[in-house]
């Protein structure tokens, strides 16, 4: 993403998280640093801009979205029309190595193939794992008009831990623009995509200790705002 796409982001999901938090803000500039100052109720606001990742996720996603061509180069060649579904654990060192999801590709494909008489299958989390497959959690094998494979990413995010490691990297900003504003927001946005798991319900009552005036989540996900410290400016 170039520079202009950031703040453009940046712009984007400030705005929805005014819209949602129902706050009105009477200026909006974008300094960088930091990458907003509002006007709120007559006061100068930063807004800092952080979307939340999990590294092991956004390391293994192209080998993810890989595994979907992969199984379905397989299936073709096989020259069987088998639809496979597969839900796969997003965060699994598999997905570190693209030559281990070709191999991975290979056994599903074989897999699929050795229960085409018994379509629709749907095994349960305990007999996939007992073939072999921690890196899956749910496999489906029907018959279909063409050969083709679906890889859903399946992941439960950590919730507080990327939040905490978040909010620390930022807070090393602070010192930058605090003569600036009156006050410091901390805006923390997940559920863009899949990368991004921390969500609101994992979140739900989380408070945070940070230098900044305010945190909020925004979980674009839900179309949430979730306050994770509250500022004096909003009280209630």
């Amino acid at each position: 993403m170039t520079r202009p796409e950031q703040r453009e982001t940046e712009r984007r999901h400030i705005e929805e998280f005014l819209r949602l938090a129902g706050i009105t803000a009477t200026s909006f500039d974008q300094p960088d640093p930091p990458d907003a100052i509002l006007t709120i109720d007559g006061r100068r606001v930063a807004v800092e801009h952080c979307e939340l990742f999990e590294r092991d996720l956004a390391e293994n996603r192209s080998n993810v979205l890989a595994l979907e061509g992969l199984l379905t180069k397989e299936l073709k060649a096989s020259g069987l029309c088998l639809l496979v579904g597969i839900g796969a654990n997003a965060a699994s060192p598999a997905f570190r190595r693209l030559r281990t999801v070709e191999r991975l590709a290979k056994r599903l494909a074989a897999l699929a193939l050795a229960h085409k008489d018994d379509t629709p299958f749907r095994p349960g989390i305990p007999w996939i794992e007992a073939q072999g497959f921690p890196e899956i959690v749910m496999i489906s094998v029907q018959r279909s008009d063409e050969p083709l494979a679906i890889v859903s990413p399946s992941f439960w995010g950590p919730g507080t831990e990327s939040i905490g490691d978040a909010v620390m990297r930022k807070e090393a900003k602070l010192g930058r623009y605090r003569a600036l504003v009156d006050d410091a927001w901390l805006l923390l946005v997940t559920g863009v995509n899949w990368t991004q798991a921390t969500d609101s319900v994992i979140t739900s009552g989380l408070q945070v200790e940070s230098g900044f005036d305010a945190v909020y989540l925004l979980d674009l996900r839900e179309s949430v705002v979730q306050t994770l410290k509250r500022s004096c400016l909003r009280p209630e």
